[in-house]
C-alpha cells in the first residue's frame, strides 16, 4: 500500500509577498488567493509568514494603516517547514509539536514549492 506524502495533499500554487510589501498588498493577495496566509520572502529564501490575523490584530486593531505599514514589521519571523517527501502522519506530528496548523512545503534543494494546512 503506498504511504500518502505531503506533495499528495499539499497546496502546489505558493503564493508568496516580499517583505518590503505593504499589509494592504499582503491582504489583497490573500484576497485573491482566498487564503489567510502568506509566506513571506521568495521561494528559494522564505524568510517568515504574514496572516490575516497578523494584520487584524497586531496592525489595524493598534489603529495602524496598513497601506503604510510593511509586512516585515508585523511578519512571524519563524517559518515551519516540511519536505514535500514526508508522510501526512510525519507533518501531522511535526504540526502538533510546533502547535501550528500550516508549514511550507520544501522540495529537494529547499525551494518553497508549496503549502500544507488543515482547513483553509
Amino acid at each position: 500500500m503506498k504511504t500518502t506524502r505531503v506533495k499528495d495533499f499539499m497546496e502546489d500554487h505558493i503564493e508568496m509577498i516580499p517583505a518590503m510589501a505593504t499589509l494592504q498588498d499582503a491582504a489583497r493577495k490573500m484576497e485573491e488567493a482566498d487564503c489567510g496566509f502568506l509566506p513571506v520572502g521568495t521561494p528559494g529564501k522564505p524568510e517568515g509568514i504574514i496572516t490575516d490575523r497578523d494584520i487584524g490584530i497586531r496592525a489595524v486593531a493598534r489603529g495602524k494603516d496598513p497601506a503604510k505599514e510593511k509586512v516585515k514589521d508585523y511578519m512571524t519571523h519563524s517559518i515551519h517547514t516540511c519536505a514535500k517527501n514526508l508522510t501526512l502522519e510525519e507533518a501531522a506530528s511535526l504540526m502538533n509539536e510546533k502547535k501550528v496548523g500550516r508549514l511550507v512545503v520544501q522540495d529537494e534543494s529547499g525551494k518553497a514549492c508549496g503549502v500544507l494546512s488543515f482547513g483553509r
